[in-house]
């Protein structure tokens, strides 16, 4: 199990809306199966603030993540996760709607 904290800082956001800031964790749950195999659980939950909302575009949020993932080989992973925030449609459109995102990644 791993929980991994993130935050960012923007001193000047966008269009002058002044700083913004995001803070989130992001739990993990692998499980061995093979020699270089592994299936992990994750998930995210944040919190994204602007100085000004009317500047940046957009009301603070909260937003998170589930999915899964296999790798194979440790090289190849195979990931599909469900991402969605608090926002609704007249706060951005078609743009935060929730989604379903597959993934595949190759490591060298």
């Amino acid at each position: 199990f791993s929980l991994t904290w993130s935050g960012s800082y923007a001193p000047d956001y966008f269009a002058n809306s002044g700083h913004a800031e995001y803070v989130g964790l992001e739990p993990t749950i692998t499980v061995p199966i093979l020699d270089d195999d592994s299936f992990d659980i994750n998930g995210a939950v944040g919190h994204q603030w602007y100085h000004d909302n009317v500047l940046a575009g957009y009301p603070d949020y909260w937003s998170w993540m589930g999915g899964v993932s296999y790798t194979w080989d440790d090289r190849l992973t195979f990931g599909l996760a469900y991402h969605d925030t608090d926002m609704d449609f007249d706060d951005c459109a078609d743009l935060c709607n929730p989604r379903v995102v597959m993934s595949v990644d190759y490591g060298l």
